[in-house]
């Protein structure tokens, strides 16, 4: 991937997150860059092919949502 192709696969994750999610922007924002989809693009940018962005909109809200209990 390049790097417009992981700027543009990262809205569509953060446009999933704020319609299905209802994370406001800014969480959805904060949401992605905090998230192991950060991690894995630096390691490997073919990594998050696996994954369609549904899922990785998936992985991204649990990670997050269970952050934001601990933190209760």
């Amino acid at each position: 991937m390049t790097n417009a192709d992981i700027k543009e696969f990262k809205q569509f994750v953060k446009e999933v997150l704020i319609s299905k999610y209802e994370l406001t922007e800014m969480e959805a924002h904060l949401a992605i860059k905090r998230s192991y989809l950060t991690t894995a693009l630096k390691k490997d940018h073919h990594y998050v092919d696996h994954d369609s962005v549904d899922e990785w909109a998936g992985f991204i809200y649990d990670e997050w949502r269970d952050k934001q209990v601990l933190t209760m």
